[in-house]
């Protein structure tokens, strides 16, 4: 009996110290667990102000895709105001011709 009694001090004794030396173990890196979980909140935050910016780029591409049609056929319009100006000049001969057959 004696033997056991000393087994379960023994057990009791370095259960103790165990968590004697947990609790020192987590004195120890706690700060540092600490600035870890500060860290990686920071990366989280990092990471969604860079998606953010991301999606803004996408959104800043399309308008850029768009600018760039727009001056392609910009480009084109002046093509465009001279051949109305053809049909504007056949329409007014048209006309004319047209008034002096009913003048007739």
């Amino acid at each position: 009996m004696a033997e056991e009694r000393s087994k379960a001090v023994d057990n009791n004794s370095s259960v103790a110290v165990s968590e004697t030396c947990l609790t020192a173990v987590q004195e120890v890196y706690k700060e540092k667990l600490e600035r870890m979980k500060r860290t990686l909140d920071e990366l989280r935050s990092s990471q969604k102000v860079v998606e953010t910016a991301v999606e803004e780029c996408k959104v800043d591409m399309e308008w850029q895709s768009h600018l760039e049609q727009l001056v392609k056929r910009m480009d084109l319009l002046p093509a465009y105001i001279a051949k109305s100006q053809d049909i504007a000049k056949d329409m007014k001969g048209l006309r004319l011709r047209m008034d002096r057959a009913k003048s007739r």
